[in-house]
């Protein structure tokens, strides 16, 4: 009969041997699945060294290894697999519109998303693998519902015009449109750096991606409506508008002594539209002038990142 030290020294290498060959997000797995199956005893507060504090709990329990084949058998029917979140890889943008949809799905949340960690795929990973297996959402069900959120992220940036009006190196345009969104309650909560520019960026085209995904576009989402639920509402339209408008006001008031004198000879009729369109904007002819140059070139000779086609 082995000692009780031979035990415990056989237990541990047998879950090192089936520990080696798992992913950090399968043995965070295991431990959701032992954490359910026994109670608070797997209750793990840090990820770092994971796979050791799970070993060090299992000794000491009974059917440890019985509890842990139980969950290994039922890791496929709850684990989406790599190959579905592919187009979330490398791509911030896509990434935070889709914590935000996952925020608003109904039945509500299932886990807290934020403090888990700083790594949006591990969060919106650990969303779906962490419903229990309790609740019969199985594989099939979540993958449809990321295969939903993935068809809706699609149609929406499709209809994102921003992308080509926010430019991707104008520093102070950036800023004055996170600072917009933030005043309207538009902008997305996060705790990205505020420094990287580019994360700047991708964050405030998510906040306009996100404008029209309320209460009621989560339940088109849930009947695959994505027509619907894709589509910018007359209200949206209008404060995108406003939103580009204001900007073109503000870069016109921060021009100020820098403007250039030119003299532009116009025919009467394009005079005549030009003053009707300044006195309805509100702005100098000039600057009204300035507004619709610079939309059109946004328009038509910048590519969806804000930089120069010709």
């Amino acid at each position: 009969m082995l000692s009780h030290d031979a035990k415990y020294n056989e237990k541990e290498q047998y879950f090192k041997k089936v520990f080696k060959s798992l992913s950090q997000r399968e043995i965070k797995y295991i431990q959701s699945f032992l954490r359910e199956s026994v109670g608070e005893k797997f209750v793990i507060e840090s990820d770092i060294n994971l796979k050791n504090s799970l070993i060090r709990k299992l000794l000491d329990v009974r059917d440890a290894k019985e509890l842990v084949e139980a969950g290994l058998s039922e890791m496929p029917l709850n684990l989406i697999a790599e190959k579905h979140f592919k187009w979330l890889e490398n791509n911030l943008r896509a990434q935070l519109f889709t914590m935000d949809i996952l925020g608003k799905m109904t039945p509500p949340r299932y886990i807290q998303l934020e403090g888990i960690n700083d790594d949006l795929m591990e969060k919106i990973q650990w969303y779906f693998d962490s419903i229990p297996s309790s609740r019969n959402v199985h594989v099939d069900r979540k993958i449809e519902i990321l295969n939903s959120i993935a068809s809706l992220w699609i149609n929406i940036e499709r209809l994102n015009n921003c992308s080509k009006w926010l430019k991707s190196r104008d520093i102070k345009q950036m800023e004055w449109t996170e600072n917009y969104l933030k005043s309207k309650g538009v902008l997305i909560r996060n705790n990205l750096d505020p420094i990287n520019y580019e994360s700047k960026r991708a964050l405030i085209l998510a906040s306009i991606d996100t404008m029209n995904t309320g209460l009621g576009a989560m339940h088109l989402l849930e009947q695959r409506d994505l027509k619907n639920v894709s589509r910018r509402s007359h209200h949206e339209e209008l404060f995108i508008d406003k939103m580009k408008r204001a900007w073109s006001q503000q870069k016109y008031r921060n021009a100020g002594k820098t403007k250039k004198p030119y003299h532009l000879p116009l025919t009467k009729e394009t005079k005549s539209r030009l003053e009707k369109m300044s006195e309805v904007q509100g702005l100098a002819e000039t600057a009204m002038l300035d507004m619709l140059i610079n939309r059109f070139y946004d328009l038509d000779y910048l590519d969806s990142n804000g930089k120069d086609l010709y």
